[in-house]
Formats: structure tokens, sequence, C-alpha cells
């Protein structure tokens, strides 16, 4: 017995086990980052030791949550299409029971006692023939919510493509100040090294070694600040990436790029491209055609219902009766088969109103997407002019902050032979080194600024985002 119950047990589970889909991830029930299990993500770097911004966005692409999450919906909407054209189908369904009755009619004994089997099987099919196109108005707006879906993965992919471009120039950036300030170290090492020198030989004051041992702890200052910046991005690439390590590996390089400073697409270029190409306008439009095919099918309402049907039946019935009654009912069996088919229409003729008013909610619902829709035609507008206008600003900026960055190169370097040669003022090489170090951050920041605002524009345009 106890063995017959475990085998019951097992089957069950494993029926119960197979209405359960396997899980794409694990994540969500790890309760131990240290102990966690490890999943395929796991190993996406092990075989890159250099990573390029394409290859980021391509592996952000195949792991990021968010991003295939958008696929799942599609699935989802996929299944409600299917379900909607299942309306076309007819219904088919069978029912079977059987019973026993028992009476005792020893309290009335003009009465039997008896017992009484039955069974009853029952195979019936209907067919929808008309319902005003209730039916077809439901298949096109799921096959637009599905389009609409469609456009929503590939919105998804255009803001992750943009915060992962966005996400690697934030590391290139935070590797660029630290090289500044590792250059600005240097400098003012070397700086040091001779000024103690020159106070040795008498030349030199006390006071100008303090100043560049000061600004030496400066820089150091700053190559711990531009080191925390690289880490910082580090993580927040590695959680666009679907990473669960949560940072990336130590050693792992980051492509350099050149700096892309080519003048954008005309304005009016990158906007029609955007107002025939951004998937969150198309997915507006594909709600829209939803909202209308919701509105037609209350029209359906008004219409008759026109199904047909067809019903067969088996039915059997063995009683025996027993008593003391001289007249009472022999032992008998009874069988029957019936069948019967026929169509059946109806109309609603009146409910209080119901169908009107769900009518003019869906007027309503209609117009409140047109407006939507509208509101963001207009702000894709607006985000391709900004955008666009971007890139011109910067384009502009990089170029001056390039000339002024060597510039102020040549004019430190100029200050620091004439206050090694006695002829300026500390103060003065101070503020050309100043000078230098901020003409540099400007020009990298530049740089990394139209990165972003060329990721921008080319979100904004709505086409799958590469730069450089």
């Amino acid at each position: 017995m106890k063995t017959c119950c475990l085998l019951y047990a097992a089957a069950g589970a494993v029926l119960l086990g197979g209405c359960l889909p396997k899980p794409v991830s694990t994540l969500v029930d790890q309760t131990s980052f240290t102990l966690r299990e490890k999943e395929p993500a796991d190993e996406m770097f092990r075989s890159i030791d250099e990573l390029s911004r394409e290859e980021a966005v391509r592996i952000a692409l195949k792991n990021n949550p968010n991003y295939l999450e958008a696929g799942q919906s599609i699935t989802a909407a996929r299944m409600r299409l299917y379900q909607a054209l299942g309306g076309y189908s007819p219904v088919i369904s069978a029912a079977t029971a059987v019973g026993d009755q028992l009476y005792d009619s020893s309290g009335a004994p003009e009465l039997e006692s008896g017992n009484a089997f039955y069974s009853y099987t029952m195979v019936q099919a209907s067919f929808l023939i008309f319902d005003g196109l209730a039916r077809e108005f439901q298949v096109e707006a799921e096959r637009h919510s599905l389009a609409g879906e469609e456009a929503l993965q590939e919105n998804a992919r255009r803001l992750l493509t943009q915060a992962v471009s966005n996400a690697f120039d934030d590391i290139l950036l935070a590797a660029a100040q630290r090289k500044i300030a590792d250059s600005d170290f240097e400098f003012q090492s070397k700086m040091l090294e001779d000024t103690r020198l020159r106070e040795k030989a008498g030349t030199a004051n006390r006071s100008d070694v303090l100043n560049f041992a000061g600004r030496r702890n400066r820089a150091a200052a700053r190559q711990v600040t531009a080191s925390y910046q690289h880490e910082v991005g580090r993580y927040v690439l590695a959680v666009l990436l679907g990473y669960p390590d949560g940072t990336l590996p130590e050693g792992l390089k980051f492509t350099q790029e050149k700096p892309d400073e080519a003048a954008p697409l005309p304005v009016g270029a990158a906007l029609d491209a955007a107002l025939a190409n951004r998937p969150d306008l198309k997915n507006f439009r594909e709600q829209l055609r939803v909202s209308e095919y919701q509105l037609y099918s209350r029209y359906s309402a008004f219409s008759p219902r026109i199904s047909a049907f067809a019903n067969y039946s088996y039915s059997s019935n063995s009683t025996r009766n027993s008593g003391n009654n001289p007249n009472g009912f022999a032992n008998f069996y009874v069988e029957g088969n019936s069948f019967n088919y026929g169509a059946m229409a109806e109309l609603t003729i009146f409910n209080g109103l119901i169908r009107y008013n769900r009518l003019r909610e869906s007027r309503a619902q209609l117009a409140i997407m047109q407006y939507k829709g509208a509101e963001a035609w207009l702000r894709i507008v607006a985000d391709v002019r900004n955008a666009h206008a971007n890139v011109q600003h910067n384009r502009e900026l990089a170029a001056l902050n390039r000339e002024n960055r060597d510039i102020m190169r040549e004019q430190r370097d100029l200050v620091a032979k004439s206050y090694l040669a006695g002829e300026a003022e500390i103060t003065r090489l101070n503020e050309a080194q100043n000078n230098f170090v901020a003409a540099e951050e400007e020009y990298v920041q530049s740089l990394v600024n139209l990165s972003k605002a060329r990721a921008q524009l080319a979100a904004a345009v709505g086409g799958v985002h590469s730069i450089q």
C-alpha cells in the first residue's frame, strides 16, 4: 500500500511539474550572491579580452532582462491573436455521468424498495455562423496589438542601445580623466624633484617645494576620483549587459575610438526618418488601429447572433425493485439514443442602453489614443531637433577645445621652461598648468558629449545605433 501511494505521488509530481515551463532565469530565487548557482550569462566574457561598443550592444541584446521581457510580450500577444482566430472554430464538448440510486420503502409498505443504476453520455457541437463581424474585428485588433508589441520590442532595443553606448562613453571618459590626472601627477612630480634640487642649490625656497608637493597630491586625488568613476561605469555597463556578477571582469580592455566630428544628416532628413521609423510612434499607430477595431466591435452588439448546433446523447437505466406490494414493478433495463440539430438566432432588443454607452466609451478611447499619438509625434519632432542641435553644438565645442588644448599645452611648456630658468613666477606656472589640465578635460568631455549626442540623435531617429 505504501509503495502504491508513493507511485501515485510521484506520478502527480511529474504531471504537475510538466505544467510549468523551464525557468529562463533563476536569479530571482537566489538568496546568496557568493553561493548562487552560475548561469550561462556568467560565461559571457570567458573569451573576450577587449570590449568594443558594438560588441557591448550585441551582448546586451542577448542578455538584458528588460529587452528579453519585451520578446516574451510578443509571444503573449501572438497567443492572444491565436485565441481570437479560435473563434472561427466549432465548439465540441462531451459529458458523461454514471450513478446509483438506492431507496428504501420500509416506512411505506405499499411502495417498493429498489436499486437504480444509470449512465448518461452526450456529445454536442455548436458553430457561430454570424455575430455582426465581432470576431473579424477582434482578430484585426489582436493583429495590430501584436504589431504594437513588436514595435515596443524595437523601441526597447533602441533605448537599450543608447543606454549601453552612453555607459561605454562614461567608461572611456573616466579612463581619459585618469590619463589626464596621471599626466598632471607626472608633471607635478617632475617639478617637485627639480625644485628640491634647486632648493638644495639655494636657488628655490621651501614654499615652492610645498607648492608642487600639494599640487601633486591634488593630482593624486583626481586619480582616485577618476578610478572610482571608471569602476562605477563598469558596474552600470555590467547591469545593462545582464552580467550577473554586477561588474565587468578585471583586466577587460575597452576599445578606444577615433573622434567622429563629421556633420550629421540635415535636420529635415532626420525628421523624416524619425517619423517613418521611430518604433514608439509605430506602436501608437498600431494602438490607434486597435482602438478603431474595438470601436467597430461595439457596433456588433446591435447585430443578431446566428449559430448552428447538434447534439447526440445515449442513456441507460437498470432498476431492481423488491417489496411487499404484489402489484410492484419488476426489474427492468432501459437504454436510448437521441440526436438533434438546428439553428438559433438571438437579438438583444434592449438592455438599459449598455451597448450604446459602451459605444460612446470606445469613441472616447479612440479620441484619447489620437491625442496621445499627436503628443508622441510632437515629442519626437522635439527629440530630433534637440539631438541634432546637440550634435552641432558639441561638434563646434570639440573643435574649439581641441585647438585650445594645443594652445594651453604649448603655453604650459613655455612657462615651465621660463620658471626653471628663473624668468617666471611659480604662480604663473600654476596657472598655466591649471589651464592646460582644464583644457584637456574640456576636450575629452566634449568628445564624449559629442559621442552621446550622436547616440541621442540615432535613438531620436529610431534606427539601430552604431557609433563610430
